[in-house]
């Protein structure tokens, strides 16, 4: 029986061909509909008072910081205010830096501050 003989370089070189055809594959594939599901639905939105996609934690805590839809104050406006969010392009809602969910940019919240 004769002994085969393998070599260091065809080693790597089939181990570093063979890894980067699965890198290149996957690197494809995750171009090819994956990611950012968690903004989808934010810019999916069709109105700024559905909360259909939010669970109740994030719920309670809108309502625990006294988030509303209409500012009565026209002064303090979520979109005059520093942890505003505005809207991606071509999306209607903005966002808060203090809790999830769709803003609308004339509502307001107990932790309103102003831009400077």
């Amino acid at each position: 029986m004769e002994k085969q003989h393998y070599s260091r370089r065809s080693f790597l070189s089939n181990t570093f061909s063979s890894g980067l055809l699965l890198l290149t594959g996957g690197l494809l594939a995750a171009g090819c509909g994956g990611g950012k599901k968690e903004n989808k639905a934010e810019e999916e939105l069709t109105s700024c008072q559905d909360y259909s996609h939010l669970m109740e934690e994030d719920l309670a805590a809108r309502k625990k910081l006294g988030y509303t839809d209409a500012s009565p104050d026209p002064e303090k406006y979520c979109r005059l205010c520093n942890l505003y969010k505005p809207p991606r392009e071509g999306a209607k809602c903005g966002g808060c830096l203090l809790f999830k969910g769709p803003v609308e940019a004339e509502g307001t919240c107990t932790y309103w501050a102003p831009q400077t």
